[in-house]
C-alpha cells in the first residue's frame, strides 16, 4: 500500500466522531489515468507564494517516512514544516463558501459544482497558483479500504490538473456535510498548491500538510451562522 493510499479514506472527525481535527484525510493522489496511486512529476513553478507560517521543530511522522529514499524524506521534512498558508483576502471568499453552503443543501450537482469552482478558482487566484479543473461527482466509490472522498490528478502530457471530489456518501447516498465536502476540496487543492506555490517536489500526507489544511478551513468556515433553512415544500390534504 502507498503512503497515499494509508490515508486516503479516513472518514473525518465530523462524521466518525474521531477527536482529530487536525489530521482528517479525504483524498488521493494520481497521475494519469491508470487508476493506480502514484507520486506526482515534477512542479510547476508560479512566482507568487503566500506568506507560509512555519511550525514548531520535531512534528510527529507518519510511519511511511521509514520506507522513503532520502531525496523524498526531504521533501516530506519541507511539507512538515510549513504549519498554514494565509489567505490574503478572506472576506472576498465569504460569499462564495456561503454559495457553496447553500448549494449543498439543495443537494444539485451542477450547482454543487458550479459553486465549487468558483470558490476554488478564486482562492487559486489569491494565492497566485494556476488552474486547476474541477469535477463534482455524486456518489463516493468505495473499495476495500472504504470511500473515496476526493481525488487529485497532476498535470500530466501539458492537460491541465483534474480535482475531483464527492458530494454523497456511499452507505446511503446522501448529501455530506457542508463542513466535510469544504475539508475535502480544500484538501485536493492542497495538493495542487504543494506542487505549484509552494515548491515540493512531492506532496506528501503529513502532519504540516493536515495542518495547512485545518488552516484553510479555519479560515474560510471558521464560525459562520448556518443558512436559512431551506422551504418545505407544501403537502396536499386528501379528504
Amino acid at each position: 500500500m502507498s503512503p497515499i493510499e494509508e490515508r486516503a479514506n479516513e472518514v473525518p472527525a465530523e462524521e466518525s466522531g474521531g477527536p482529530s481535527d487536525e489530521i482528517a484525510a479525504h483524498g488521493a493522489v494520481v497521475v494519469g489515468g491508470r487508476g493506480s496511486v502514484q507520486w506526482s512529476q515534477p512542479p510547476l513553478r508560479c512566482a507568487k507564494v503566500p506568506r507560509i507560517v512555519p511550525r514548531s521543530p520535531r512534528p510527529r511522522r507518519f510511519s511511511y517516512y521509514a520506507r522513503l529514499s532520502p531525496e523524498d524524506k526531504a521533501i516530506y521534512r519541507q511539507s512538515d514544516a510549513i504549519a498554514s498558508i494565509d489567505v490574503p483576502d478572506v472576506a472576498a471568499l465569504q460569499p462564495l463558501v456561503a454559495a457553496l453552503e447553500e448549494a449543498l443543501a439543495v443537494g444539485k450537482r451542477v450547482r454543487v459544482a458550479s459553486a465549487a469552482v468558483a470558490l476554488s478558482d478564486a482562492l487559486l487566484r489569491q494565492l497566485g497558483a494556476p488552474p486547476v479543473k474541477i469535477h463534482v461527482r455524486e456518489v463516493r466509490p468505495r473499495f476495500e479500504a472504504g470511500e473515496l472522498h476526493g481525488l487529485y490528478t497532476f498535470a500530466q502530457g501539458g492537460k491541465v490538473p483534474k480535482l475531483e471530489v464527492w458530494m454523497r456518501t456511499a452507505a446511503h447516498a446522501k448529501t455530506v456535510k457542508f463542513r466535510t465536502f469544504l475539508r475535502t476540496l480544500l484538501h485536493e487543492l492542497l495538493h495542487h498548491l504543494d506542487v505549484t506555490v509552494l515548491g515540493l517536489g512531492e506532496s506528501f500526507h503529513t502532519e504540516g500538510f493536515f495542518r495547512r489544511e485545518s488552516s484553510l478551513v479555519r479560515q474560510l468556515a471558521g464560525t459562520r451562522p448556518k443558512p436559512p433553512p431551506l422551504p418545505k415544500k407544501e403537502q396536499l390534504t386528501l379528504f
